[in-house]
């Protein structure tokens, strides 16, 4: 009788691990709503259908942070609400330094970029994967490299891709419509939007 306690709870506790890990990569890898409310009752703000995955932040300082209303945070994101590095160096000479974190209205920030302490993101702005935010970034501004550089506005950006839309023969780019993601995710489910990146590769050959 004890031995066959024992194996059923080591079942169980196989099965609880098991969901907690399917629970971890559903949160990364879609939605992070719970770290979202969890932020907010902590002082941040943010807006209305705001898409984030797997941001780290300075929770203790979270009331620091402002994400306006549409803003897409990709996967790895970091975002540093203090800066103690010279204080750590040389104590109260140098003070830990603190600065609010805006990212504006329909903003994108790239996958594993890092935002320093006091940096404002624009309206529309579009920070690169791998990006090193130290300054910030304008409305509409496009920002890639380490450290980050203004290189362009997005308004040219859309410009460009819709030659490149119109030109496809020879382009290596195909290119699939569709809602934005706060958008298509009010009225499709996850698996609505995986058949239709599954029927877009199938059509082009990929």
């Amino acid at each position: 009788m004890f031995r066959l306690w024992g194996r059923i709870r080591w079942i169980l506790r196989g099965f609880k691990r098991m969901c907690l890990f399917l629970a971890r990569f559903w949160d990364d890898r879609y939605y992070t709503q719970r770290d979202m409310d969890r932020w907010k009752a902590l002082g941040a703000k943010i807006g209305k259908d705001v898409q984030i995955q797997h941001l780290k932040v300075d929770e203790r300082f979270a009331r620091l942070l402002e994400i306006d209303d549409e803003a897409n945070i990709a996967e790895g994101t970091n975002i540093l609400l203090h800066d103690s590095s010279l204080n750590n160096l040389f104590g109260e000479e140098c003070p830990v330094k603190f600065g609010k974190v805006r990212i504006g209205k329909a903003a994108y920030i790239g996958r594993n970029a890092v935002i320093l302490c006091g940096v404002r993101i624009g309206d529309y702005a579009l920070v690169g994967a791998g990006a090193v935010v130290t300054a910030d970034v304008p409305d509409y501004g496009v920002a890639v490299g380490v450290p980050a550089k203004i290189v362009g506005d997005t308004r040219d950006l859309k410009e460009k891709q819709k030659k490149q839309i119109e030109n496809q023969e020879g382009s290596p780019y195909r290119f699939l419509r569709i809602k934005r993601w706060h958008e298509r995710h009010k009225i499709m489910t996850n698996d609505e939007v995986e058949e239709i990146y599954q029927g877009f590769f199938d059509k082009v050959g990929w």
